[in-house]
This record gives C-alpha cells, structure tokens and sequence, in this order.
C-alpha cells in the first residue's frame, strides 16, 4: 500500500515521476484540493484513478494516532520565547523545527526505538519508506538496522541503478529532499 497526502501535487512535474517509482498493489491518494488551477490535475488521476470518497467539511472528524516513544527532549532545546502574552502575561513560545529535527536524528535512543519500529513493520511483511530532513540520520538507521536488513539511502544524486534497486528492498531511508 502506496498512501499520497496532498496527492493534488502529483501534477506538478516533479512531483508526477514519483508514483511509479513506489510500485504497490494498492494506492491511496488523498487530497482536500483534488482540481489544480493549472489543469493538470489528470495527471494525479492517472497515477491514482478517479475520486472515489469525499467527506463533508463540516462532518471530517479528525483522528490523530499518537506512538508513546521512550525519549524525552527537554523543551528549553526547540522552544524560542516570542514574547509574552498582552492579556495573561504568559510566555508565548515558537517551535524551532530545525532545531528539533537535530536534536531528534542525534539522539541514539530516538533511532534505535525507531529502528525497532521498522523492524516490527518488516515482521509483519511490510516495507518501509523513512524520510527524514538529516542524512546522518538515515546513515545511522542503516547501521542500526544491520546487514540483515535490505535497505537503501534515497537522497539527491543517487544513481539510477539504485532507484532501481529501492523498488524492490526492504527499507527506503530517503532524504525528503529527494521528495521535493
């Protein structure tokens, strides 16, 4: 199974070579904006198939899925004060994400509960895509998983045999870079 958040992009050019290069038996493409104003979206439709469900604005109740990890990151680390609030005089805060990814792809106890996810996925027949914004993340999740383990790094200037070869591997690490 192939899932495409924001699928409405599989129009764009760059974006339209990605869909074949993840073969599966099934695929999932989801979008709140499935018409493009460039009139290009036929082109996620042939990747995808026609609309097949829509859900109601003012019914979509969201549901979010929360994985308890075993880490914890001190907030002082990823949070920038931004000043207080006029009313309540509380702090107001702004989450620095770059700051977090680093923090995250750094900490070995991160990547090895994560590694242990993967490796529970494959235990269950499934394959893996992982992105991550650090390549030294990706490097390490390779070596945490073992030689064992069929994995490929996806990342800006991988040769064309190797895109090749992550079609058929366990585990894609890919940079998300790569997925721009």
């Amino acid at each position: 199974l192939v899932v495409v958040d924001e699928a409405h992009r599989m129009g764009a050019p760059h974006w339209s070579a990605a869909a074949p290069m993840f073969p599966a038996r099934y695929r999932l493409a989801v979008s709140a904006t499935p018409r493009r104003r460039d009139g290009t979206d036929q082109q996620f439709r042939w990747s995808f198939g026609q609309v097949h469900a829509r859900a109601d604005k003012f019914h979509v109740e969201p549901k979010v899925l929360m994985v308890a990890w075993p880490v914890h990151i001190p907030e002082r680390i990823y949070l920038v004060p931004r000043g207080r609030d006029p009313d309540t005089g509380r702090p107001i805060y702004k989450v620095n994400l770059a700051e977090l990814h680093t923090v995250l792809s750094h900490m070995p106890k991160f990547n090895e509960w994560l590694a242990s996810e993967i490796r529970t996925a494959l235990d269950r027949g499934r394959r893996c895509l992982v992105l991550s914004t650090r390549l030294d993340q990706l490097t390490a999740l390779e070596g945490l998983l073992g030689e064992d383990v069929d994995t490929v790094i996806y990342k800006g200037g991988t040769s064309r045999k190797l895109m090749e070869r992550a079609q058929h591997t366990q585990v894609i690490l890919g940079s998300d870079g790569k997925a721009k």
